[in-house]
């Protein structure tokens, strides 16, 4: 009997977060990457007034301004949408004119029961922000997965936004005309209906929508030159698609995926395999403006939040795609990509929390880009620490040499990586590396070091380190901390972060969660059906002077199986968006939900059709079933 592991089901803010990396991108001969932001927490999407300033959303609902590089500490708005899983605020929009009309225009998770997404607008004037405005609202999270979330205004003034089939039990929404669901969807600023709405005036459907048959579209992108409307598609185990939308077409999820299409419904213009790689489709953006070599002008630029790279189409006179290229890679869990008035590409990474630009200089010598970490960077007098430098890259691939200032004396002139160095004094120094590529490209990085304290010590009192959940089970938080200079610390020094780890990378699960010392979370029973997965529970403390330090313990999942068989034996099945051949083993976590299917008619082992009749247990072909403590076995009857 054959075992089945349920594959990564991919949704972004999508499903996915890798371990982050401080490696510079690597990007074309001519280009330079450079951080225009950082100190974000959870930034999501990004929207600009003009190339100096833009607004940047965050998951937990706060929209910041950023001027010049520097984010301003109040935000512009602040909202409190539903956090868990993928939810939260991802994505904002400027209406054009921004600077006249005053619109923002953003798309977040409501707080209720069961969670909701929601499309509304606020008016920013002066003299202080204008009521919401609701426009849509409905779209589903029933499981805090497939949010969608994307808003872009076309040439004509429409707008345009992103709702996933919101993780449903058998995901057949996406086909449904009579809710928003898995659809591309399309209204006026004021939330009215276009009357070249391909179902307008139509009874019993959703007039808002555009195209259908989605699974989680989190990010598309419309051609200012053109209004062509492209739209990625986070896939399940398969695919991640590229799909150019028109007007009233199907694009096939949940019956397909990928390259092959089902029925009369359209194939995207691009996709790409898994092979057996963590893929999330994310950003998305049409290159215009001038500001690139003539070959970029009308190419689409897309990201993988996962394989952490930015790629570039481009298209022939009939809009069929004519080359895909490599354009950056090395990006941590870019989630937002976006043309600045200028023509420069913006990406936004999640974590770190950042934005950084893409600007053309010319294919001369380009410089290096130092990164410099000190491990650890508070601490009292002598204080040995880490200077590693081994993040840094030379664009053109050239050799770095770099001289070293660490604040108090000692400087040094190396090409090592890892550097070790003892503070004898106490005080705050600043270590400052100089990096040069041999060519005449010099780049600089500091970073600061504390020696007169110790940082502060949190403690986790539960859950206890290395215990065990099932889906369904509450999982109860709580800890203190203790500052050898300032002693116990506050409720308010405390934040906690519940992170929810798959294989070699993380999801956004829960938190921040500041000013608490206990509380409580409640494992969801459907979503990610991986078992490769735990949760980690961290507490960072933060003292009187800003030093922060954080502690985790981590909760491993119970693990059970079932069977799933048939009558006769050798049919497929379908379980969670997988088919496979009775008989076959699932291993699941324990309590956890999963989607079976028994596909009908299909052949019999001797190549007759047959049909499917019923469960053993149950009449009903599409069904969830639940992962007990004991093996069970659910057999699928097929008759001629």
């Amino acid at each position: 009997m054959r075992r089945i592991v349920p594959a990564f089901l991919a949704g972004c803010a999508a499903a996915f977060l890798p371990i982050a990396s401080a490696r510079a991108a690597e990007t074309p001969p001519g280009f330079v990457e450079k951080v225009v932001c950082d100190g974000l927490v959870q930034p999501t999407s990004i929207a600009f007034v003009r190339p100096s300033l833009f607004l940047v959303a965050t998951k937990s609902g706060d929209v910041f301004a950023v001027k010049n590089g520097r984010v301003r500490p109040a935000p512009v708005l602040s909202l409190e949408p539903s956090t868990g899983l993928e939810r939260g605020l991802n994505g904002i929009a400027l209406e054009p004119g921004f600077r006249t009309s005053g619109y923002l225009y953003v798309d977040y998770t409501v707080r209720h029961d069961p969670p909701f997404n929601r499309l509304s607008r606020f008016h920013l004037a002066r003299a202080g922000i204008g009521p919401e405005e609701i426009l849509v609202e409905g779209m589903p999270s029933h499981s805090g997965v497939h949010n969608g979330g994307c808003i872009r205004f076309a040439p004509d003034g429409s707008l345009f936004f992103t709702a996933g089939d919101g993780g449903s039990i058998f995901a057949t929404n996406p086909q449904d005309l009579s809710n928003l669901a898995g659809k591309i969807l399309r209204v006026n600023p004021d939330g009215s209906i276009p009357p070249d709405n391909p179902f307008a005036g139509q009874l019993g459907v959703r007039e808002e929508i555009w195209a259908y048959g989605f699974r989680n579209p989190w990010r598309l992108a419309i051609d200012p030159a053109t209004g062509r409307v492209l739209a990625n598609d986070v896939g399940s185990n398969r695919y991640e698609e590229v799909n150019a939308v028109l007007a009233g077409r199907n694009h096939g999820w949940p019956q397909s995926e990928g390259p092959v299409g089902w029925g009369s419904s359209v194939v995207p213009i691009h996709s790409y395999p898994h092979d057996g790689a963590d893929s999330a489709v994310t950003g998305a953006a049409f290159c215009r403006g001038g500001a690139y070599p003539a070959e970029y002008e009308g190419a689409y630029f897309f990201s993988d939040f996962n394989r952490g790279w930015i790629d570039r189409l481009t298209f022939d006179a009939a809009g069929e795609v004519a080359s895909l290229e490599r354009f950056a890679t090395g990006i941590p869990l870019p989630v937002d990509l976006a043309m600045s008035p200028a023509g420069e590409l913006h990406c936004v990474s999640f974590e770190p929390g950042r934005v950084v630009r893409y600007r053309y200089t010319g294919t001369g010598d380009r410089p290096p880009v130092p990164s410099a970490v000190v491990e650890p960077d508070t601490g009292r007098a002598p204080l040995d620490v880490i200077l590693d430098l081994s993040a840094s890259v030379d664009p053109d691939g050239d050799a770095i040499d770099f001289d070293v200032d660490f604040g108090d004396g000692t400087t040094l002139s190396t090409r090592s990586l890892v550097l070790a160095h003892r503070y004898e004094t106490a005080g705050v120094f600043t270590v400052r590396v100089t990096a040069s590529d041999g060519r005449g490209g010099v780049g600089f990085a500091s970073v600061a070091v504390d020696t007169t304290h110790e940082p502060p010590r949190p403690f986790i009192t539960l859950p206890t380190a290395n215990s065990t959940y099932a889906a369904g089970n509450t999982i109860l938080f709580s800890g203190f901390a203790y500052d050898p200079d300032d002693g116990s610390l506050p409720d308010s020094a405390l934040s906690w972060d519940m992170i929810f780890h798959h294989a070699d990378h993380t999801h956004p699960f829960l938190g921040p969660i500041a000013g608490v010392r206990s509380g409580s979370f409640v494992v969801p029973t459907g979503g990610e059906t991986s078992t490769n997965v735990y949760y980690e529970v961290r507490l960072t403390a933060r003292d009187s002077r800003g030093a922060r330090r954080s502690t985790s313990v981590y909760v491993w999942p119970r693990l059970t199986v079932f069977f799933l068989l048939s009558e006769p034996s050798g049919m497929t099945l379908n379980v969670d968006g997988q088919n496979a051949v009775t008989p076959f083993e699932v291993l699941s976590v324990l309590g956890f939900g999963h989607d079976l299917d028994a596909p009908s008619p299909q052949a019999g082992p001797g190549g007759g059709p047959l049909r499917f009749s019923s469960w053993n247990d149950s009449p009903q072909r599409a069904r969830r079933v639940y992962a007990g403590e004991m093996p069970v076995s659910y057999t699928a009857i097929f008759v001629p």
